[in-house]
């Protein structure tokens, strides 16, 4: 039989969320999570990229509207100091993800902001010698740059 370990939010989580006795918790803040998957070899990066920046400037633009739509009828259910967050969560690869994660975080203009966050198959050192990572530069500085970065507990083989 096996188990889970527990999972621990970092410092920062637990802080923002602690509330001071009596007093109830903080209103989390509007945010939405986007997921993005593709390819690592793309024909057309530069195609891509155009077509990555306006998806997200839309979903941004969207976000806002609800935003500012909803402000009376949840501003018992969030925060309304802060702008909504978007955070987009891939899995930092060459490719699709590299570039996603570059123009999302590029790209914002408005009031929403944005931040990115990787879920990886094993630990960071495996993955990032381990598999076909070519831009290993890109990938420490998007590494560095995520807000939390979820290591499953897959292993590493080498192909039979």
């Amino acid at each position: 039989m096996s188990t889970l370990a527990p999972i621990v939010p970092r410092a920062s989580t637990l802080s923002a969320a602690a509330a001071p006795a009596g007093k109830p918790p903080e209103r989390p803040r509007l945010t939405l999570r986007l997921g993005l998957a593709g390819q690592r070899d793309l024909k057309d990066p530069a195609k891509v990229g155009e077509v990555l920046e306006r998806s997200f400037a839309i979903i941004e633009s969207r976000l806002l509207q609800v935003w500012e739509a909803t402000q009376h009828a949840t501003e018992h259910l969030y925060q309304r100091q802060k702008a909504p967050l978007a955070r987009l969560v891939m899995g930092l690869a060459d490719g699709a993800d590299q570039l996603g994660a570059k123009t999302f975080l590029e790209c914002g203009r408005s009031a929403v902001d944005r931040e990115i966050a990787a879920v990886l198959p094993f630990e960071t050192a495996e993955y990032r010698n381990h598999s076909p990572i070519t831009d290993v530069t890109t990938f420490d500085d998007l590494r560095g740059r995520c807000v939390y970065v979820l290591e499953l507990d897959g292993k590493w083989r080498e192909k039979d």
